[in-house]
């Protein structure tokens, strides 16, 4: 009985988190790349990190959905492709997570009363971090293409030690711990920045950057959570890997397995719709870009200003434009 629940687990709650993440994945890249917001580099972040997002969303979830719910495994059918699925799949799993934490750092600095802090929020130290992250991931995950072998018609490491180094580091430190402090601990401290900004009514400081601030806030509390869940749950995994266990245990283990790889694609899907709920001004946008497409004309909200670097919303005879200056 476990054993169906987890493959309609696999099936249905995969299909919905990859439709719904892909349409959110596709939604941020169209919303982060508009004129009103390409000047926050905060929105840098988040554009590549969508990419990525989509990148694990329709390959790594996908396969897993083929796999688990329907007994088909493209991977294991040539040692070339399950090499690279791994190593595609690894920088793709990591970068919008090391993405996020450089977001939430952002935030914290741009929300810092010391100047000197406030200027590492910047787009240049955007462009040159992303581009510094997506190259140390690509040659971090280099070992994939060596240690993954089709045997058998399953494609499964062959080095003890890597899969030693997978599981009591790479999965634990690297992508459960680490981020879950950095975004805990910047997070919090964001959170006391935006607490005095508004205490004090700090003018210099415009309401985008506001709204976005809450919005990296609440992906920092939603990814703690679902990071926790699945980190802890691998390392029980890990740990009891040589027990011998009952076909009721093995089931029940296959069951949360399922569950906290949802969790974990969970991450890669809920960006998009905590920014819609956190940010008044995305969802105008979001609007805003629907209208465009449709040939239609946008609610008109005369002198409606947005105090971030200066922005505008204007109008003219048929649909309004955000002036930058």
């Amino acid at each position: 009985m476990s054993a169906i629940v987890s493959r309609w687990i696999s099936t249905i709650g995969g299909s919905i988190l990859l439709i719904v993440g892909t349409i959110g994945a596709l939604l941020n890249i169209s919303v982060f790349t508009h004129s009103s917001l390409q000047k926050c580099p905060y929105s840098w972040y988040l554009v590549v990190a969508a990419f990525f997002d989509l990148i694990t969303l329709d390959h790594a979830l996908l396969l897993r959905i083929l796999a688990d719910g329907f007994g088909i495994d493209p991977i294991s059918s040539h040692t070339i492709y399950c090499q690279l699925r791994f190593y595609t799949g690894q920088i793709a799993s990591f970068v919008p997570i090391t993405l996020t934490c450089l977001a939430t750092i952002d935030r914290w600095s741009s929300t810092s009363r010391s100047v000197r802090i406030r200027k590492w929020s910047s787009i240049r130290t955007a462009r040159y971090s992303i581009i510094i992250i997506i190259v140390i991931w690509c040659i971090l995950s280099i070992p994939n293409l060596l240690v993954y072998q089709v045997i058998d018609g399953i494609c499964k490491q062959t080095s003890r030690m890597y899969n030693d180094y997978t599981a009591f580091f790479l999965n634990p430190i690297l992508y459960g711990l680490l981020p879950v402090l950095v975004l805990a601990s910047f997070g919090y401290a964001t959170y006391v920045n935006i607490h005095e900004i508004t205490t004090q009514r700090r003018r210099n400081y415009g309401e985008i950057e506001k709204q976005l601030t809450r919005a990296i806030i609440l992906h920092c509390a939603s990814f703690i959570v679902s990071q926790i869940s699945f980190t802890l749950w691998n390392l029980y995994l890990t740990f009891t890997r040589n027990e011998q266990k009952s076909t009721a245990r093995s089931e029940l283990e296959t069951l949360f397995t399922q569950l906290t790889r949802l969790l974990f694609y969970f991450n890669y899907v809920s960006t998009f719709y905590i920014n819609l709920i956190a940010s008044k001004h995305i969802r105008y946008v979001l609007k805003y870009n629907f209208c465009l497409l449709l040939g239609r004309r946008v609610p008109i909200v005369q002198n409606r200003i947005y105090p971030f670097t200066n922005t505008v919303l204007k109008s003219n005879n048929r649909i309004p434009v955000f002036i930058l200056n």
